[in-house]
């Protein structure tokens, strides 16, 4: 994965070779931004976290051999993050496993989800994750005994040709404690036969993209309502480790301290206000390089899925590109939901602007 602060950060991404079209904007609204990012005042926002236990899977990023990712015990409200490449030669498992390790049977719900096709285009996967996690909420459920087992993507795991990525992102609850483990493992072996046999895997060399962090949702408010009337742009920063801090946890496979760099798996919920009677156009940037991603618009109280780009896989080389989220004329109270999608970059700011008809 790729992130950065206001100083970007570059920590070691893998990318398919894609080329992709720059969006194409109506000139009387996009005057402005034809050369780039025009002046702006930074809006101050008000942030809060809450939410469910995040377990962050992605180091090791490329998987050089069968073993297990990440593995905690947890109760509760839960979202698992992952994000893993077959860096090897041969076609192997990925896997996620549930197992109750209370001595009463759990019951585990499985809620919201978006998993991706192994995919060689790892902006498409992700954009994919995220387009199917804010698109369903159907609700699953089960109920585990004691020692058992419940592998979430496809049974027994999902089959991953060498170079190719799965990731994904879901929520659950468990009423009692169970150990979550994400793991690679060999084409023709069952995962039950995996689990008891495989070791942890040593992270990533420097950064360790993988731990359990608290409170994965952050609702984010814009601290004064945005006034069309006075004709200027406003700006506001999200996930840039500095305004917005990344979140810290801890690796359950070391006991160590560490990062998530980037946000990735936190949901974000950006509210805000509206205060005048001229058009506003709410866009959105990918300040830290490509970005492929999905939401929701929540505004009149209908709820709308949104692409971040439309039209495209992804947008972003140069980190000044904007696309135009929503638009509103007149008073109006809106929200704003999306989450980092795994291969895609941060820091990324929203711009209220002024629209002259």
């Amino acid at each position: 994965m790729r992130f950065g602060g206001k100083v970007f950060t570059t920590i070691l991404m893998i990318l398919s070779v894609i080329v992709f079209a720059r969006p194409v904007f109506a000139q009387d609204e996009n005057w402005n931004w034809q050369d780039g990012i025009p002046k702006y005042e930074e809006a101050k926002v008000a942030i809060v976290e809450d939410g469910p236990t995040l377990l962050f899977s992605d180091s090791p990023e490329m998987v050089k051999a069968s073993g297990i990712m990440y593995q905690d015990k947890v109760q509760g409200d839960i979202r698992l993050f992952f994000h893993h490449v077959n860096d090897t030669d041969s076609l192997k498992k990925i896997a996620v496993v549930l197992r109750n390790v209370d001595k009463y049977p759990a019951k585990v719900e499985i809620g919201r989800k978006g998993i991706s096709q192994p995919d060689f285009d790892y902006l498409r996967a992700g954009k994919e994750v995220q387009k199917q996690y804010f698109a369903e909420n159907k609700l699953e459920k089960h109920v585990l005994a004691k020692n058992s087992m419940l592998e979430v993507l496809a049974g027994d795991g999902v089959s991953v040709k060498p170079g190719q990525l799965l990731t994904g992102m879901l929520d659950f609850s468990c009423d009692k404690l169970t150990e979550v483990t994400v793991l690679m493992l060999p084409s023709d072996m069952a995962v039950t036969t995996a689990l008891k046999n495989s070791k942890i895997l040593p992270p990533d060399e420097g950064t360790v993209l993988r731990g359990t962090f608290p409170l994965a949702n952050r609702l984010v408010t814009l601290k004064k309502s945005y006034k069309p009337d006075e004709n200027k742009i406003i700006g506001v920063v999200l996930a840039d480790n500095d305004l917005d801090p990344y979140a810290r946890g801890i690796d359950a496979t070391t006991g160590k301290e560490t990062i998530n760099y980037g946000n990735y798996g936190v949901v974000y919920d950006f509210s805000y206000k509206i205060k005048g009677d001229p058009k506003t156009n709410i866009r959105f940037n990918p300040w830290g390089g490509w970005f492929a991603g999905a939401g929701a618009v929540i505004k009149d109280g209908k709820e709308i899925m949104t692409m971040f780009p439309m039209g495209s896989i992804a947008f972003g080389k140069k980190g000044t590109e904007t696309i135009v989220v929503t638009s509103s004329k007149g008073y109006n109270d809106g929200r704003i939901i999306f989450s980092p999608p795994g291969a895609s970059n941060l820091p990324i700011r929203f711009f209220f602007e002024t629209v002259e008809n």
